[in-house]
């Protein structure tokens, strides 16, 4: 088996490279330990350390600093071979880092190898590409995403199915002032932890959200929330990913406010930052509507389900793709 990935990293080659020497310490900037089974080290990243994540075994057998560092498979795992990580120069001034595995499996991992640890290996690489973008400062243009196997992998092995945990949130006062209408129909709130380290930026955040990027699902979503929104002749008809179907209505330091107003109801959505004591800000979005008439009532009545996993769906990949503070 040989399994490459890579990834090109707006960054100067040295600062990339610099982050194989954080393999397997606590502060690993690079291995996603939030999301998967930690990786660890005996000591520091050179030759002969030992270590691994969950079962699977090895120890270092090269290591360039700032270049490459080289695994290699030890008993009792069921892989004969190597993988290693690294870093090269590209011509614009960048870097690419590259992962490789070459491996040969035996006995229980013959069945395993395709069926299991090929999926959930391909994420946790791919997670780790994106932590180098993160750490450079730089949010991934598009953030890995575990498909509905390597999910259902997880909820068996008893971790959480979904990266970034966004939760049912309460409607404050003040979200409801900044919204400005004089009577909502409807309103709800999801919420989502930004990682620590996050610039708190509510227009940032913002930005973010409207230009996130889509699985397929929720495109087809949007698609049949567009149908709909035609038949209406709803002014919001022809929203697309990547745009925002509202005006932006008011910036402060605490609130981004962004609606509609149509024939048949005024949206609103508020953006708000919350402090989370340290652990990284709150980024909470609220909805509220206003319905008009009974086409109101009609249209909202359809694109509820829809709403109820779009919004979480954006929020987990805002936080996905928010860069840190870089030490």
């Amino acid at each position: 088996m040989r399994n490459v990935h890579e990834r090109r990293i707006a960054a100067p080659v040295e600062e990339v490279g610099a982050l194989l020497a954080d393999v397997g310490r606590p502060d690993d900037r690079l291995w996603p330990a939030h999301d998967w089974m930690p990786m660890t080290l005996d000591r520091p990243v050179g030759v002969g350390a030992r270590g691994g994540h969950d079962d699977i075994r090895y120890s270092v057998i090269a290591y360039e600093p700032g270049r490459r560092v080289v695994f290699g498979f030890e008993p009792p795992t069921l892989l004969t071979g190597r993988h290693a990580l690294e870093v090269e120069p590209l011509p614009d001034g960048t870097a690419l880092m590259r992962h490789v595995l070459e491996a040969q499996p035996h006995g229980a991992y013959r069945l395993l190898l395709p069926l299991v640890i090929r999926w959930i290996h391909d994420a946790v690489i791919e997670d780790l590409l994106d932590r180098a973008e993160l750490a450079m400062g730089r949010a991934p243009a598009r953030p890995a995403a575990w498909s509905p196997w390597v999910r259902l992998l997880r909820r068996l092995n008893g971790m959480p199915a979904w990266r970034v945990a966004v939760r049912s949130a309460d409607v404050t006062a003040a979200m409801t002032a900044a919204a400005g209408l004089p009577r909502a129909d409807f309103q709800d709130a999801f919420a989502v932890r930004l990682p620590q380290g996050a610039s708190p930026d509510v227009r940032g955040c913002y930005e973010s959200l409207v230009s996130a990027s889509t699985p397929r699902w929720m495109t087809a979503l949007i698609r049949i929330r567009r149908l709909l929104a035609r038949a209406m002749r709803l002014d919001t008809a022809d929203w697309k990913p990547g745009t925002s179907p509202f005006v932006l209505l008011q910036v402060t330091d605490d609130f981004l406010v962004a609606g509609s107003d149509d024939r048949h109801l005024n949206f609103r959505t508020v953006l708000e930052l919350q402090d989370a004591s340290g652990s990284g800000p709150d980024l909470v979005v609220a909805t509220f509507v206003q319905r008009h008439n009974l086409a109101g009532r009609a249209y909202f009545a359809l694109v509820l389900p829809f709403h109820r996993l779009i919004v979480p769906a954006m929020l987990r990949r805002v936080a996905a793709r928010t860069p840190v503070a870089t030490r």
